[in-house]
């Protein structure tokens, strides 16, 4: 029998008809089913998740009906315990129809659940409130000197070798802190994208499945001259700007050329937590990211930051080389979000907030693209060689990774 402390749901015998209570367990009423030792199923919700074969296709594991097609009066019949039907208890329930709006909707439709499902996808607790699903590691927000303190390369090898766990200590660190190392990569053209490609699928934009950064003349982006670059992402001008950036070190024997990262969640929740009104300006205030170069012209706007999406608790978009002119939708925003932009970039120069290294060759940076800015220090050509192997990865092909990985060790 499955134990119900590691179940997360009381095992309860068969319930009786809609509106009884089964010995104070579990309760089913109009709106759903209350298990009152863990969480609450609303019948709509169970119907909708229905995982049989009728629901799921069994080969392609894709949906067969619509949440529009449901009987919002989708009836309950019986709901039980069924201990005989796999190697963990399972909730059977039966419906007094199919529970669809279709017109040969006739007959009746049984619905099972086992309980670890129930667990890990009830979509409210015994309060009533939301519950989160497939958590990944929480958000580490640091400065400079506390992603010191965890920082350690990984070595190609072990991040290569599935029986090493290299993989996963790495997507762990980027979850959580958004930045890890590697090193002992070979020095080959071709590395970054193998290196790439065991976390998603490589990211093929205009500038190509990878690139090179290195000093050249007449450079279409001001990454490819030796200048200082400034902190900032790379394509906020994109709707979807990619979420992994990796740099592969080729070549490095200039003066200066030090690579610069800062976590833009930490500055940002600083930010909001001592000027909460700068904050909300560039929450409302859209910038106007923009590339306008080789017959080429992407244009994107969004705010500084944004709280309110479903999926990401902040998002940051902030790219100075990248931004152009200004559109606002009334003056009376014009001061205050020059007054905002400036005093958030008090945070940005902070040194203490800022990681710097210089990358040697064989050494690989990889980081979240839309979390952590990175910059580069001038460095004087003339005196050596620099050149550096980029590409990007989806931000979902990272966490897809992730949560198979984080099963693989579970």
């Amino acid at each position: 029998m499955f134990p119900p402390a590691q179940a997360g749901i009381e095992l309860v015998g068969r319930l009786d008809p809609l509106g009884y209570n089964y010995a104070g367990l579990c309760s089913a009423t109009k709106k759903g089913l209350h298990v009152h030792s863990g969480y609450q199923f609303p019948l709509i919700w169970l119907r909708d998740s229905c995982q049989c074969p009728n629901c799921i296709h069994p080969d392609n594991k894709q949906k067969l009906f619509s949440s529009g097609e449901l009987d919002a009066e989708a009836k309950l019949d019986s709901a039980s315990v069924r201990e005989d039907l796999g190697p963990e208890p399972v909730l059977e329930v039966r419906w007094g129809g199919l529970g669809l709006n279709r017109e040969s909707s006739g007959g009746s439709h049984t619905s099972h659940y086992p309980f670890s499902w129930l667990t890990a996808n009830a979509p409210f607790d015994a309060s009533g409130s939301p519950r989160p699903h497939f958590e990944l590691p929480k958000h580490q927000l640091w400065s400079g000197r506390e992603f010191s303190e965890v920082h350690n390369f990984i070595p190609y090898d072990e991040f290569m070798d599935p029986s090493k766990g290299g993989l996963y200590r790495a997507l762990v660190q980027m979850a959580e802190y958004g930045l890890f190392f590697l090193e002992g990569v070979p020095i080959e053209d071709s590395k970054v994208t193998e290196v790439a490609s065991r976390i998603g699928v490589v990211y093929n934009t205009f500038y190509g499945a990878s690139w090179d950064v290195r000093s050249v003349p007449n450079a279409e982006n001001i990454a490819y001259t030796s200048l200082s670059l400034g902190l900032h992402m790379d394509l906020c001008y994109f709707e979807a700007p990619p979420g992994l950036q990796f740099l592969h070190c080729l070549q490095n024997s200039v003066e200066g050329g030090t690579s610069i990262f800062l976590d833009s969640f930490k500055a940002a929740m600083m930010f909001r937590e001592r000027h909460p009104d700068h904050f909300a300006v560039l929450e409302q205030v859209p910038v106007t990211f923009h590339y306008y170069n080789n017959n080429r012209h992407f244009r994107y706007r969004s705010p500084t930051f944004i709280t309110t999406d479903p999926n990401e608790p902040l998002i940051v978009r902030y790219a100075p080389p990248f931004q152009g002119p200004m559109e606002f939708g009334h003056p009376d925003e014009v001061g205050p979000f020059y007054r905002a932009m400036a005093k958030f970039e008090q945070y940005l120069s902070n040194p203490a907030l800022q990681f710097q290294l210089t990358l040697q060759p064989g050494q690989v940076a990889v980081f979240h693209n839309r979390r952590v800015l990175h910059a580069r220090t001038a460095f004087d050509g003339s005196s050596g060689l620099r050149h550096l192997k980029g590409t990007y990865v989806l931000y979902d092909d990272f966490k897809s990774c992730l949560r198979s990985e984080i099963a693989r060790h579970r």
